[in-house]
């Protein structure tokens, strides 16, 4: 069974709730005003012709018999027979179009009512009304606009029996057009009217309620990205004033927070850095070579961990101006550093537009990735995909791979894999991290994976919209 779909969003979720359920509230109170309303023409309508007809028989009344027949001659409606013309089913009587015959009703009932109580003296009437094609009606040649939906050359015949006060059978035939008791046209405009003011209440009311929502939910997106950003406006409902809040208030801690930690950070990694040189020095007086050459080296991992821990943390706050980047340039610049020392790299592709970047940043993100091709590969090739939607950047090494399990953890700061930890490959584990921490300062993506064709593939995604 096919389910209808949904709207994704809650705004959308909540105007077919709402509007669905107003304009089937509207169509059913519509529907009922509709019948409601057919039901008092008709008894209006049918008060109107049994007054008409209790007043021409009345005027027969006082007409002698030979006035009778030119007066009857010359109306033209409503229809009236007399005499031996008015027996029932007579030939040529307009009654015998009448249709599927009824005596209940509020035509009948409002007809009966009032026949009495204006003919006087009181006489015995039979009525019979049924459904008819007006013939006689002055509204018999009314021309509907088109979409009323129904037609005025249809309608109600009713026929009155009864007898003169001297005792000459008489009946009168009326027709009451159908177009009037039907007539939904304006109906239909005031429906219309009403659900074009009840959509447009509903969507500035469920607008007011989730645009608010709306800018928490992209206020928490740039959360991740920048911490910096200007404080969420606090309006709407009192609960959503409150979330906002809330909300401004988490992103006030954890910027505080996280510059507390990068502040102590960078001063720690920075304090190291004078013993670790009083050290080199010192190492540097030793007069055993071999011990004095394996210090020196522990000097220098020690100094480019140090190095990499700020240039790690420099990348968590980073305060460059994006500025216009020639992508292809820049690739070129760092490309051209690796092959002078000896490595191979390759570039296929090409930005078709510059990129606003942090260009610093960017060039040591890609100078990350291409060193750990490299170092780990042997070569690299770098692929380049640009598109109105996002600059993307691959670059892929030949060596073995990372396993399936690893490909995650490769950007967690200081984490290196068991085998790279010699000292001719392995490095402080920070190069992805820093990498990743650029990517998403641009609001990109940054991620690995193995490729079909061997070797391990680097894959920089970075929006330009």
């Amino acid at each position: 069974m096919m389910r209808m779909p949904l709207p994704r969003s809650l705004k959308g979720r909540l105007l077919l709730l709402l509007i669905g359920g107003l304009v089937a509230a509207q169509v059913a109170s519509s529907l009922i005003a509709y019948y409601d309303r057919r039901a008092s023409i008709e008894r209006v309508l049918a008060r109107r012709n049994a007054v008409r007809v209790a007043d021409l028989i009345r005027m027969l009344d006082g007409m002698g018999a030979a006035g009778r027949e030119p007066a009857v001659a010359a109306l033209r409606y409503p229809v009236i027979r007399l005499g031996p013309l008015a027996v029932p089913r007579a030939d040529g009587m307009p009654e015998e179009t009448i249709g599927r015959e009824t005596v209940e009703g509020p035509i009948a009932e409002a007809m009966t009512t009032a026949f009495r109580e204006r003919l006087r003296p009181p006489r015995a009437a039979h009525i019979r009304v049924g459904q008819t094609k007006l013939r006689y009606s002055p509204e018999s040649g009314f021309v509907p606009a088109p979409g009323i939906g129904s037609t005025a050359q249809f309608g109600w015949g009713v026929s009155v029996r009864s007898v003169l006060a001297d005792g000459t059978p008489v009946v009168v035939y009326v027709e009451i057009p159908q177009a009037i008791l039907f007539s939904v046209s304006s109906l239909l405009w005031q429906f219309f009217l009403l659900s074009a003011v009840t959509i447009v209440l509903v969507a500035l009311a469920v607008n007011s309620v989730t645009r608010p929502l709306s800018e928490l939910a992209d206020a928490a997106e740039r959360l991740g990205n920048d911490l910096d950003a200007p404080p969420l406006r606090e309006h709407g409902a009192s609960e959503l004033r409150r979330a906002a809040h809330a909300f401004n208030s988490m992103q006030d801690r954890l910027s505080r927070y996280l510059k507390s930690r990068v502040n102590a950070l960078s001063a720690i990694s920075h304090d190291l850095k004078t013993p670790i040189t009083r050290m080199r020095l010192r190492a540097e007086l030793i007069e055993d070579p071999p011990l004095r050459e394996s210090l020196l080296r522990d000097m220098s991992e020690l100094e480019k961990m140090v190095r990499s821990a700020l240039e790690f943390i420099r990348g968590l706050d980073s305060t460059e101006p994006p500025q216009p980047t020639d992508i292809n340039a820049l690739i070129d610049s760092v490309c051209e550093d690796y092959r002078e020392a000896g490595h191979e790299v390759a570039i296929e592709g090409a930005a078709t537009q510059p990129y606003p970047a942090q260009t610093q940043a960017l060039k040591h993100c890609l100078s990350n990735i291409v060193d750990n091709a490299c170092k780990y590969g042997g070569k690299a090739r770098i692929v380049v995909k640009d598109s109105d939607r996002e600059l993307v950047i691959k670059v892929r090494d030949f060596g073995h791979g990372v396993p399936e399990a690893e490909l995650e953890k490769v950007f967690q700061p200081f984490y290196r894999l068991e085998t790279s930890r010699s000292r001719d490959t392995g490095g402080t584990g920070l190069g992805l991290a820093i990498a990743r921490n650029v990517a998403q300062l641009h609001h990109g993506q940054m991620r690995i994976r193995n490729h079909p064709e061997g070797g391990l593939e680097a894959i920089l995604a970075l929006p330009r919209a």
